[in-house]
């Protein structure tokens, strides 16, 4: 009897063992699926880009609406992680210039996936902001914009300081519901 006694000890104790390498192998899989962020998908590729020469507002929120009813009910993003009344800045805040010519490679706005708000904005002078820089065509949660152009003034080489102001829409009509300031820096190498 002892023999068998023995014998249920050692199935007793793989079987605990087998038990703790599924807890923790369950466990890691946990970490890993958190760290991922839920399994959503919140990756550059997944966001619409918004080209720097559009500039019909009224057809670009027709268009936009079109895509987003066609598009299924189980891949829309999930929206609205900041609070109503808030606006998440996802931006570059230097952007060089080889020449006022060339588009910057390295600006880039984005009107990220936890907003609730559509957006426009402007890029002007810090000093006097009646010098407009750049302004943008209508961007919706979850789009982005990058190598953006100065358009309409003329600039010498340098750095200057400048400002985006954000203008921020309910995403169902034009109703404009705040504006954000965020300071810039431009450098213009020619």
């Amino acid at each position: 009897m002892s023999r068998v006694s023995g014998t249920n000890k050692k199935l007793l104790a793989l079987v605990e063992w087998g038990a703790l390498v599924i807890l923790l192998g369950g466990m890691l899989g946990y970490v890993i699926f958190l760290s991922v962020g839920n399994g959503k998908a919140n990756d550059r590729s997944s966001v619409a880009e918004v080209k720097a020469e559009e500039t019909e507002d009224t057809s670009l929120r027709s268009v936009l609406n079109q895509e987003e009813s066609e598009e299924p009910e189980n891949t829309k993003k999930e929206k609205a992680k900041v609070p109503e009344g808030n606006f998440q800045v996802t931006m570059t805040t230097t952007w060089n210039y080889d020449s006022i010519d060339i588009p910057a490679e390295d600006s880039y706005i984005e009107n990220a996936w936890d907003n609730t708000n559509d957006m426009k904005f402007i890029v002007a002078l810090a000093e006097d902001e009646s010098k407009i820089l750049y302004s943008s065509p209508l961007m919706p949660v979850g789009s982005f914009m990058k190598k953006i152009p100065i358009k309409n003034v003329t600039l010498d080489a340098g750095s200057y300081d400048c400002v985006v102001v954000y203008t921020l829409y309910s995403p169902d009509s034009d109703e404009e519901t705040g504006k954000v300031r965020v300071g810039l820096k431009i450098n213009i190498e020619n």
